[in-house]
């Protein structure tokens, strides 16, 4: 008895001693699979010591890339179920607003809602720990996790100056990737919440029911999506760009892939596209290839600027491997990793931007001559074109470029000299010079407010002025520094 005792201890001795060699020699095998695949594959070259890692973490770490990261089995379940645009959490929706988190929405009939975490609430601690110097990405995260599982929010209130406490169970979200409504005047409004698998064929049957209730224009509004997948962006784009290309990826070691859209070839449908700062990846790509490609117009504030590719690779020892195997330029070849995308319309209030979006396509913004003050482009028929100069305030007056705005409305501009300029517009001729105030309507001296200028190399011309004498409207909007032209 005491035989068999004795060796029952050393066997279970023996068990305990396996156990941690058998968790070393995994982790050991798990990390030399992962430094395998980042060697070849990563997007750019790593350097020799980046073999010296030891562990998961010490080689996720050495890589400083937000992007990629270790997935177990558990957590490479609940990424899967992301891209279904399912995930385990409490219903929330948050920003960093001058460097708070604040609750920007909170989904309806989810665990947020219920205990009436509201808009405008601070979010200050999760699970007791503090969100400061946190960034969107790793605060989302600490949202996130198995259905079932508690988590403890902390929250500021402003308007009541309380503090309120929460003690939460994460449940199984499912985010609706497509909202979709119609506006004032028949303008057709759809918001992609993220490229999810779903969203391509949401698009299309909400746009194709849209368009059976016979919109004249449409809202696109990529505000607050993270991106997703590029094959779910490509597929939208397809409903509302002509053929040709969306994107161009760069993978380390190979030829730049050119992706094209079949495309829709009567994409003649007046579009505006909305983005703000949190615009990023997938989304980026739409909104980058819908203004490479002139087929709308881009209104918000700049993007975030993620303009890099990942891949998922699963593990033979379990789990999976998210990381950044390319880079994707815009189809004019732009580089926005980091810069982010430039609208066309800078507007920064949210509500602002929607009701300009309207405004434009109410008033067929798309068939008119638009520029904005100290930026450029001028935008005509729908197309962005670059100002070699950009418009300015002149003694009161909106200075834009003389060829770029007469050429635009169809008229025809001969120079004989600086102080000999003749604009041909049908039967009518306009004659000026630089510095002159007096203007030769068919032969009709008229008077000018300011004087023609020349700025590098370009004739600026006082826009309502001259406008008018070509019979077109002029419209002065100081809510965004816009003038718009139409005839």
């Amino acid at each position: 008895m005491k035989r068999i005792l004795r060796f029952s201890l050393i066997l279970l001795f023996l068990i305990l001693c396996v156990q941690p060699v058998l968790a070393q020699s995994n982790e050991a095998q798990l990390t030399a699979e992962i430094k395998e695949v980042l060697w070849k594959h990563y997007y750019e070259p790593l350097p020799n010591n980046f073999l010296k890692q030891n562990t998961v973490e010490e080689v996720i770490s050495f890589l400083k890339d937000p992007y990629t990261r270790y997935y177990t089995d558990e957590e490479f379940s609940d990424f899967l179920l992301s891209l279904e645009g399912k995930y385990g959490g409490v219903g929330l929706e948050i920003d960093i607003i001058d460097n708070q988190v604040v609750v920007t929405n909170t989904l309806p009939n989810t665990p947020a809602s219920r205990v009436n975490i509201q808009k405008g609430d601070i979010i200050t601690h999760v699970d007791n720990q503090s969100l400061e110097n946190m960034d969107l990405e790793q605060i989302k995260k600490l949202f996130s996790g198995k259905a079932g599982t508690y988590i403890k929010i902390k929250t500021y209130r402003p308007r009541s100056d309380t503090y309120l406490s929460y003690l939460l169970t994460r449940e199984n979200i499912y985010i609706k990737p497509i909202e979709s409504g119609i506006l004032s005047k028949n303008i057709g409004y759809i918001k992609v919440l993220e490229f999810t698998q779903e969203a391509a064929s949401e698009f299309s049957r909400q746009l194709n029911k849209l368009q059976d209730q016979g919109i004249k224009g449409l809202i696109l509004d990529l505000r607050d999506n993270p991106g997703g997948l590029i094959g779910a962006a490509l597929d939208v784009s397809r409903e509302i760009l002509p053929p040709g290309l969306f994107v161009k990826l760069y993978y380390r070691n190979q030829k730049p892939e050119l992706i094209t859209t079949v495309g829709n070839t009567d994409s003649s449908l007046p579009l505006i596209v909305l983005v703000n700062k949190n615009t990023a990846s997938a989304a980026e790509i739409l909104a980058g290839a819908i203004q490479d490609r002139n087929a709308g117009i881009i209104v918000g504030t700049k993007t975030y600027g993620k303009a890099t590719v990942q891949s998922i690779i699963p593990l033979v020892n379990g789990g999976a491997l998210k990381f950044t195997s390319g880079k994707y330029l815009t189809p004019n070849g732009r580089q926005i990793n980091g810069i982010g995308l430039n609208p066309d319309i800078y507007i920064p209030d949210s509500h602002n931007q929607i009701m300009e979006a309207i405004w434009m396509l109410e008033h067929k913004v798309h068939k008119s001559l638009t520029y904005q003050l100290n930026h450029g482009y001028y935008v005509i028929n729908g197309k962005v074109k670059e100002c070699t100069v950009k418009p300015f305030l002149y003694n009161g007056n909106f200075m834009v470029p003389l060829r770029s705005t007469v050429e635009s409305l169809g008229g025809k501009i001969k120079y004989s000299s600086p102080d000999n300029i003749q604009i041909s517009f049908g039967q009518d001729t306009i004659k000026l010079g630089i510095n002159s105030k007096y203007v030769f309507f068919n032969g009709q001296r008229r008077y000018l407010p300011v004087a023609p200028i020349l700025k590098n190399q370009q004739t600026m011309i006082p826009v309502r002025s001259i406008a008018q004498l070509l019979g077109a409207n002029v419209e002065w909007r100081p809510a965004t520094g816009q003038v718009v032209i139409s005839r």
